[in-house]
């Protein structure tokens, strides 16, 4: 289990699939600051039962598919806000149909996927 961690003020690029990936058992992390930019499928990424992290004020963009997304399994209780998500693939925000409720709330975006998305 990993938490209570803070991730900030990197810079991430031009990775050949994702640029960070929050997998599975991450609880209550900050993950902020970041600009995240030019991976081949996704930017930021939280997958299986990545719950509770709270990811704000980060630039991703111009990632292939994907700007931040909670992808694979279940992941619920995170607090996204106050981010740039702009000129990726396919979706700037994304969630899948398992991955509710999450806060997204304040992100400058133009292409979202999912119920939560404000």
């Amino acid at each position: 289990l990993i938490e209570d961690s803070v991730f900030s003020d990197n810079v991430i690029e031009d990775n050949a699939r994702y640029g960070f990936n929050v997998n599975e058992d991450t609880e209550s992390c900050r993950i902020s600051g970041n600009e995240i930019t030019g991976n081949g499928l996704r930017g930021l990424v939280l997958t299986y039962g990545a719950n509770d992290n709270r990811i704000t004020e980060n630039d991703v963009s111009d990632n292939g598919v994907e700007g931040i997304t909670l992808f694979l399994g279940t992941n619920t209780g995170n607090v996204i806000n106050d981010n740039t998500a702009t000129d990726n693939g396919v979706w700037d925000l994304y969630h899948n149909a398992t991955s509710t409720p999450n806060s997204w709330n304040d992100n400058t975006y133009d292409t979202a996927f999912g119920d939560d998305i404000d």
